[in-house]
C-alpha cells in the first residue's frame, strides 16, 4: 500500500481486503464451482509463496479485463 500511494493510488487496508476477498470468493464459487471452506482448492496456492505472487498468479489472472473493471467499480458485486 505504501508503494501504491507513491504512485498516486490511495486506498485503505479495509478497501483492499474487501476487493481481494471478493475476488477470492468469486474464484472459489463461480470459477471453481466449490464451496468456501478449508478444502477450497484456491487456498493451497498460497502456501509457501509471497502473498502478492499468489494474488497475481492464482486470483487476478483468473479474470478478464472487463471482470476486473467490474470489481474496481463496485467491490460489493454479488458472486455469479
Amino acid at each position: 500500500m505504501f508503494h501504491a500511494s507513491d504512485e498516486g493510488f490511495r486506498f485503505t487496508a479495509e478497501e483492499l481486503v474487501s476487493v481481494v476477498g471478493a475476488l477470492e470468493i468469486e474464484v472459489i464459487v463461480a470459477k471453481d464451482g466449490q464451496t468456501v471452506d478449508g478444502d477450497s482448492a484456491l487456498w493451497r496456492h498460497m502456501w509457501g509463496v509471497r502473498y502478492l505472487d499468489y494474488l497475481l498468479d492464482h486470483v487476478v489472472s483468473r479474470f478478464g479485463e472487463e471482470e476486473l473493471r467490474g470489481f474496481a467499480a463496485d467491490e460489493r458485486r454479488p458472486v455469479s
